[in-house]
C-alpha cells in the first residue's frame, strides 16, 4: 500500500475517532444559562424553606394562643374564629371586648333579613343564637349572617309542623328560650293549657263563707269553725 493511501486512511480514521478540543468548549452564553438556572433553583429551595419555617412559626403561636385560651375556659374554636374574624395576634383580649358588638349585629341583620320575607321565620335573634351561627361559620361575619337566618326559619318551621300556628308566639318562644326549640315547644304549650288550668282551680275552688254562724266550708259538710267534730275520747 503507497504512503499516500496511508495518510488518507490515517486521516480519515482521526476525524471519526473524537472531536477537536475547540469544538469541545461551551460557548459563553450556554454557560450563563447554566449559571441562571443554578442560581434560579437555589433562590426557590430557599423560598420555600422560609415558607416552611413561617408556617412552623405560626403554628406554635397558634398552640400557645389555644392553651392560654383553655386556661380561660375559652374553645379553640372561639379562638380560631377570633383570629379571623379580628385578624390580630390578641384573640383573647378581642373576644372580651369586640365580639359582644359583633353578635348583635349578626342578630340585627339577620332579624332585618326575616322582615324581607314573605312571612317572616325569623323574629329577633338572641345573642346565643348569633354566636352559635358564628361558630358554625368559622369567624366569618356574612356567612354567620345568613346561617343565623337558615337556622332559626328552620326552627320556625318545625315548631309549626306540631301545630303551633301563631307566628308571634312561636317567634317569641325561640327568643326567649335562646333557640331551644324543646324548650320553646314547652312554654307553647304551657300557653295552651294555661286557659284549661284555670279552669280547672276556678271549678275546685273552695268558698269559705265567713258570716255563716258555724263558718261552713260551702260544699264540704266541715262543722263549726270549718273544722269537724272531735273524736270522743274513750274511757
Amino acid at each position: 500500500m503507497c504512503d499516500r493511501t496511508n495518510a488518507t486512511l490515517a486521516g480519515h480514521s482521526h476525524g471519526q475517532a473524537g472531536v477537536s478540543p475547540r469544538a469541545q468548549q461551551h460557548r459563553p452564553e450556554e454557560l450563563v444559562g447554566v449559571g441562571e438556572s443554578l442560581a434560579a433553583g437555589g433562590a426557590g429551595e430557599l423560598a420555600d424553606h422560609a415558607r416552611q419555617e413561617e408556617m412552623r412559626a405560626a403554628g406554635l403561636r397558634l398552640v400557645q394562643m389555644i392553651r392560654m385560651g383553655e386556661e380561660q375556659l375559652v374553645s379553640p374554636e372561639e379562638v380560631c374564629c377570633a383570629l379571623r374574624s379580628s385578624g390580630t395576634e390578641e384573640p383573647l383580649a378581642w373576644l372580651q371586648t369586640e365580639l359582644p358588638q359583633m353578635l348583635d349585629s349578626i342578630a340585627d341583620l339577620a332579624s332585618q333579613k326575616g322582615h324581607t320575607m314573605a312571612q317572616d321565620q325569623v323574629g329577633p335573634v338572641s345573642r346565643d343564637e348569633a354566636r352559635q351561627a358564628w361558630l358554625h361559620a368559622a369567624g366569618d361575619f356574612e356567612e354567620a349572617v345568613g346561617e343565623c337566618v337558615r337556622s332559626r326559619a328552620h326552627k320556625f318551621r318545625e315548631i309549626c309542623a306540631m301545630g303551633f300556628s301563631d307566628q308571634q308566639e312561636v317567634l317569641q318562644a325561640l327568643y326567649m328560650n335562646r333557640g331551644d326549640v324543646d324548650k320553646a315547644v314547652i312554654d307553647l304549650q304551657r300557653q295552651l293549657l294555661e286557659p284549661f288550668h284555670t279552669h280547672i282551680w276556678q271549678e275546685d275552688e273552695v268558698s269559705i263563707q265567713l258570716d255563716h254562724p258555724n263558718r261552713e266550708v260551702s260544699g264540704h259538710g266541715l262543722g263549726s269553725g270549718g273544722y269537724g267534730k272531735p273524736a270522743r275520747r274513750r274511757g
